[in-house]
C-alpha cells in the first residue's frame, strides 16, 4: 500500500508539472515495428490507466468477498 501510495503522488506530481497540450498529442501502440492504433495521450491516460485501475478493484473484491475479507467501501 506504501508503494502505491506513493507512486499516486508521483503519477500526480508528474500529470500536474504536463502542458495540457501535451494530453491532445497523439500516441501509437505498436508492436514489431507495425503500428496498431493510434489516439490522443488523454485517451491512453483515461482508458488503460483510469479505467484499468477501477477494472481490478472490482476484481479485487470479486477475490475478497467470498474468502470473508471484508471489502472496504469503494464507492
Amino acid at each position: 500500500l506504501e508503494l502505491f501510495d506513493a507512486n499516486v503522488a508521483a503519477a500526480k506530481k508528474c500529470l500536474a508539472a504536463t502542458p495540457d497540450a501535451e494530453f491532445f498529442k497523439m500516441w501509437s501502440l505498436a508492436s514489431g515495428g507495425a503500428t496498431l492504433m493510434t489516439i490522443p495521450k488523454m485517451a491512453v491516460i483515461r482508458t488503460w490507466v483510469l479505467n484499468h485501475t477501477v477494472h481490478h478493484r472490482g476484481i479485487l473484491t470479486v477475490y475478497l468477498r467470498p474468502n470473508d475479507i471484508p471489502v472496504p467501501s469503494i464507492y
